[in-house]
């Protein structure tokens, strides 16, 4: 360790230490291990076995040791889920504090390289940015271009999605559009123009900044400097692209080091192209966290028959012990697909007492598949997605994209009712506003992780709490009709010219729109309420897709057969019932395999899963028995 770094050791002491603030934890000798490895090396740990919280308490100690005013510890992820956990757990201490500032830098990929490439390179070449935020700038040149041309664009299927650039010099990628027409050419002319102006998506930032590390050779030497200690959260959803950029920034043989943390079977969203050129993780001969204290050992092995690693997971929880023969098959027919879910309610009512499905800590039971769109309307794929289960399933709830103000109010609305943060409502309502401030405002408000404090940084300190009494008084108001609405909208008009001083209008972003996803709260989280008058006893099913579920804790979840070129559950049903990989498997199986691993792997106390019985033969069923799986047919 030539780096600097190796006068740091870290002692049973300093573990003992942070045990102490963290409270509730206590780490055994292959975690203290871990602690004290100070190379560069992957760390492959199973669901539930405490990996944030080894991160956490790790970057804690190495605060409190830390030597530099000058150079810091640096933790990329996909999302800001550390950052935030260290508010939370460590925020009142100092060490806490210590992580949270200067020269430490916790936060994503997209941030890291905006924040110590992207943006000083554009400034070095005298383009000033003003505004990153990708939905908000493709929409911004959607509307740049003219209206024949838009017409043409979207009869051939594109949409304003194509007002990206994907590669420099600039290019865009345009369906059945070809490189030497007159429409490309519009649209590569209006999204250069708009980076000229300082508009840019995420992912063009990322391009910016991979041009950057290429024309200037000693850039690596300099961040690897600022920065000789790299942290990797979530290691395995980092896709090809940002391996080969963060190897470009942090290269490999240079003196510094490096530990990614993550679950390479839980690796669901990026996509290894070229696999063989890239970076994946974990490289050969990582630590392993193998102990999941999320489920006991029954519900361990049945995720391990469709684990892609080599290594397996051992379940410790001995909390829902008595459910060990409750884990459940469901045979169903195409005609009774529905009737999945009310045995299911039936079984968690024999499982679960009321103070434990009520008991919001717990986490809920769900209802999840690998396909939750409808895609594939073809009737002979049934059942194809999680609408075959529930009719009133609603896939667009998820999808945080808002197109116009009410719709930030209604997202807004439905975080408030899952979470009871008020926070998360006041956020929505601030992106909102930033989004309509924007089209009036030359010197565009850069939409960040925290809207509130994009829109408190462009005012006056006695402006601010002005803003924030509005804000809070709009995050109190229903929107149940055109005349609620009205009435918001004139107010969010007179912050536009009171508070910013600008001049607005009411145009069609503030219009009121039908809220065609809902009828009621509960359905806005795509959430079914199920009561049983007679026992006067109820239950909340949530419904969702794998994906959407990555990284929550379920008390109860039901894996249900989706459709994606084959049915998912039957492609990988050999390996459920506890048949060894061969090489052929394919990436189609692979995706499916990682996918109901993740799925799996979310209930503390109960798994259930529902295949057609057409799917399925009679070895396979003794199989599945032999292993542990309750067979439950509703057919009969």
């Amino acid at each position: 360790m030539m780096n600097g770094l190796s006068h740091i050791i870290i002692s049973d002491d300093d573990i003992n230490w942070v045990e102490s603030i963290l409270k509730d934890v206590e780490f055994d000798e292959q975690r203290r291990y871990i602690f004290k490895n100070m190379d560069t090396i992957d760390i492959q740990a199973f669901p539930g076995s405490g990996k944030t919280t080894i991160l956490i308490a790790k970057l804690a100690i190495l605060a409190r040791k830390w030597p530099y005013s000058n150079r810091g510890i640096c933790v990329l992820s996909h999302t800001n889920a550390a950052r935030e956990e260290i508010e939370k757990r460590l925020g009142n201490a100092e060490v806490g504090k210590m992580l949270l500032r200067y020269p430490h830098f916790i936060g994503t990929f997209h941030s890291f390289f905006n924040t110590f490439i992207a943006i000083p390179w554009l400034r070095y070449r005298k383009i000033k940015v003003k505004i990153i935020d990708s939905d908000f700038v493709r929409e911004l040149r959607w509307e740049r271009i003219d209206n024949n041309t838009k017409i043409y664009l979207l009869k051939n299927h594109n949409s304003y999605d194509c007002c990206e650039a994907v590669k420099l010099p600039v290019e865009v990628r345009i369906k059945r559009v070809g490189q030497h027409t007159n429409t490309y050419k519009k649209v590569i002319e209006i999204v250069r123009s708009s980076m000229c102006n300082g508009e840019f998506t995420f992912d063009e930032m990322l391009l910016i900044a991979e041009k950057a590390l290429e024309e200037i050779a000693c850039l690596p030497d300099i961040i690897v400097y600022r920065f000789p200690l790299l942290f990797v959260d979530e290691a395995q959803d980092t896709y090809y692209k940002q391996w080969i950029l963060l190897d470009k920034a942090f290269p490999l043989a240079h003196n510094y080091i490096r530990q990614c943390f993550g679950d390479q079977n839980q690796a669901i969203y990026q996509s290894y192209d070229n696999e063989e050129n890239c970076s994946l993780f974990p490289k050969s001969k990582p630590l392993t966290l193998p102990d999941s204290k999320r489920f006991g050992r029954r519900i361990a092995s049945f995720a391990n028959c469709i684990a892609i690693s080599k290594d397996k997971m051992e379940g410790i929880s001995s909390e829902y012990k008595h459910l060990d023969n409750m884990n459940t098959v469901f045979l169903f027919d195409d005609n009774n697909i529905q009737a999945v879910i009310n045995e299911y309610i039936s079984l968690l009512f024999s499982c679960f007492s009321d103070k434990e499905l009520s008991d919001l800590k717990s986490g809920g039971c769900h209802v999840i598949g690998m396909v939750h769109t409808q895609k594939d309307f073809n009737e002979e794929h049934i059942p194809r997605n999680i609408k075959d289960y529930w009719k009133d399933y609603d896939p667009s709830v998820r999808k945080q994209f808002p197109r116009f103000l009410i719709d930030y109010f209604r997202i807004g609305y439905r975080n408030l009712f899952n979470t009871g943060n008020m926070n998360e409502m006041v956020d929505w309502i601030a992106r909102g506003i930033i989004r309509y401030l924007n089209k009036y405002n030359n010197n565009l408000i850069s939409i960040t992780s925290n809207a509130l404090r994009a829109l408190c940084k462009e005012l006056p300190s006695q402006k601010i709490n002005k803003l924030r009494e509005e804000l809070y008084f709009l995050a109190t108001q229903s929107i149940k009709n055109k005349n609620d609405w009205y009435g918001i909208t004139e107010r969010i008009i007179n912050i536009a010219n009171d508070i910013f001083l600008l001049s607005v209008k009411k145009d069609s972003f503030l219009q009121w729109r039908n809220d065609t996803n809902t009828k009621s709260s509960a359905k806005h989280l795509n959430s079914y309420t199920y009561y049983d008058a007679e026992k006067n006893r109820a239950l909340t099913l949530h419904f969702g897709s794998i994906h959407s579920v990555k990284g929550q804790t379920h008390l109860s979840t039901l894996v249900v057969e989706t459709y994606w070129h084959e049915p998912n559950m039957k492609s990988i049903l050999p390996y459920i019932c506890g048949c060894e990989f061969n090489k052929s498997i394919g990436e189609r199986n692979k995706k499916r395999l990682k996918c109901h691993y993740v799925a799996f792997t979310r209930p503390k106390a109960l798994l259930c899963i529902a295949i057609p019985k057409k799917n399925i033969d009679k070895s396979q069923i003794k199989a599945l028995n032999n292993i542990g799986w309750r067979i439950h047919d509703i057919t009969k």
